[in-house]
């Protein structure tokens, strides 16, 4: 602990008993020997707590590509021994790294060492930097950098492998994709789409993944494509409908059509545009709507004692005379039909001269 100039160092209390008899614990100063020099205590000195100025201390220059507080290991962007030989084989090298990189020996498994980069730059990696980092591809070596792979956001990120190295082909696409970036959809598969407006459903734009078809087996063709029932078109997920079927699932007849149940696709109303309330009709039977007194299951007839089929009122009553026609029929100008010696549209006037 540094305070002020002062350099505090903590030590074990020892008895001084048990110091050796080297003199009186001082410092900064030498000791005469017989022999010459200063004198040096072949034991450490151990004391609690000693103050010494840090003025007479400084840090060892190191040389020789060493480094450390005491030069004791190699400097930053070298590997070997700090300790051997100046100019020796294990003496401190530069890395065989790029960009300065650090380095470090590492024992091998086959009990080898093996002088491994780290914290490559540039998303790079390997023993050497030698290859792209996981979820990069490119060729270090050949001089072309490391891009982010390209997979569309539909491969998980946590995982190894994700893509090629070298090519940045995505190998592990997730949610129903495929293709080199996952951009596409599998087949029987239709890409995800979500609103750019909350607000406005109708403005789409395509999402994370595709999801599989949801097409109506009754209603979509089954030999369409080469995977039969379940294909749709992976942009808008539309399935391949059989005659008069519509929906994106090809659950439904289209307005105006009838009998999805069948499977054999859905057919025509043909509703009378005069004797039909509606173009749709009854999607299992058939049926139209029909204006009142019309009959049919197209509502292109009038009913028995009706006719004029109009868009207004329907079917007109004949009104026949219950005496003087033979039925209470008339035809489709509204002459009933009379029975002898009675005239009138309705039959309802005796000829001259009867009664």
């Amino acid at each position: 602990m540094v305070a002020g100039d002062q350099l505090l160092i903590h030590t074990p209390f020892v008895p001084s008993e048990s110091w050796s008899q080297c003199g009186p614990l001082v410092w900064n100063q030498d000791f005469p020997n017989p022999l010459g020099g200063p004198s040096v205590s072949t034991n450490p000195v151990k004391a609690p707590d000693i103050r010494l100025s840090s003025s007479q201390f400084r840090q060892c220059e190191c040389q020789d590509n060493t480094g450390g507080l005491f030069c004791d290991r190699c400097a930053d962007g070298y590997y070997g021994d700090a300790f051997a030989a100046i100019n020796s084989s294990d003496a401190c090298k530069p890395c065989p790294c790029p960009s300065e990189a650090k380095c470090e020996q590492v024992h091998w498994p086959d009990r080898s060492i093996k002088v491994v980069c780290k914290d490559c730059p540039d998303n790079r990696s390997g023993i050497r930097c030698e290859r792209c980092a996981e979820n990069f591809y490119g060729d270090p070596v050949k001089g072309i950098p490391c891009k982010p792979c390209d997979c569309s956001n539909n491969v998980d990120p946590r995982e190894f492998g994700n893509c090629d190295g070298k090519t940045g082909e995505c190998l592990k696409c997730l949610f129903g994709t495929s293709g080199k970036h996952c951009e596409q959809c599998l087949p029987g598969y239709r890409r995800n789409l979500k609103p750019t407006n909350i607000s406005d459903l109708s403005d789409l734009i395509p999402a994370r993944g595709c999801s599989p078809c949801e097409c109506n087996p009754i209603g979509t063709l089954a030999n369409y494509g080469s995977q039969g029932i379940g294909v749709c078109n992976p942009e808008t997920g539309q399935c391949p409908c059989k005659p008069g079927v519509g929906g994106v699932n090809c659950d439904k007849c289209f307005d105006g059509f009838y009998g999805f149940h069948t499977g054999q696709g859905c057919q025509p109303c043909d509703c009378n545009s005069v004797g039909a309330v509606q173009e749709s009709c009854d999607d299992r039977t058939g049926q139209c709507e029909c204006r009142p007194n019309v009959i049919g299951r197209q509502c292109d007839q009038c009913r028995p004692a009706y006719f004029n089929m109009t868009t207004s009122v329907g079917c007109q009553s004949c009104n026949c005379h219950i005496y003087g026609a033979e039925s209470s029929q008339c035809d489709k100008n509204g002459q009933c039909i009379c029975k002898p010696f009675a005239v009138g549209v309705n039959c309802e006037q005796c000829q001259v001269r009867f009664i």
